[in-house]
């Protein structure tokens, strides 16, 4: 994937789940190769979102200072604002693709940095909404053995 990838907080949050078992692993490596291409993207609502969930919301909650650390590191990817502009783009998404504003919200952050890629588990994989291609890295995953292989 050498693609400018917007990542969504699900799949970042994955990446700390000791509990997702497959979901960990194909997460952990999606997100390993955006480190390595250099081409991950996020959003402060990302930011946002990860920090209040790695806290409270994985079944073995990170603590506060871990999870600040994890946020510096993903500060050295693209960061999207998000700025009343980026909320008004949200809000025709939200209107016309039919979305939460929440999700509308990710798709104008990922739009607005020019990815072609929004890996998310929460949207319709497949599915293009303004030139962004939506892929959740999970779908088509069966678990056999303790692995995951795509079918």
């Amino acid at each position: 994937m050498t693609e400018k990838t917007f990542v969504d907080s699900n799949i970042l949050l994955y990446v700390y789940d000791h509990a997702a078992g497959w979901r960990q692993e194909i997460c952990k490596q999606a997100v390993q190769d955006l480190w390595r291409q250099r081409c991950g993207v996020i959003s402060t609502q990302v930011m946002q979102e990860f920090y209040h969930n790695a806290t409270r919301k994985l079944r073995n909650p990170m603590n506060y200072a871990a999870a600040r650390a994890e946020l510096k590191l993903y500060q050295l990817w693209e960061v999207v604002q998000v700025d009343p502009l980026l909320i008004q783009s949200a809000s025709e998404i939200q209107e016309t693709a039919r979305l939460s504003f929440w999700d509308a919200l990710i798709v104008a952050a990922a739009q607005r940095a020019n990815a072609s890629v929004l890996l998310s588990e929460d949207l319709n994989h497949g599915q293009v909404i303004g030139g962004v291609r939506i892929h959740n890295p999970l779908v088509n995953q069966v678990q056999e053995d303790g692995a995951a292989y795509q079918v």
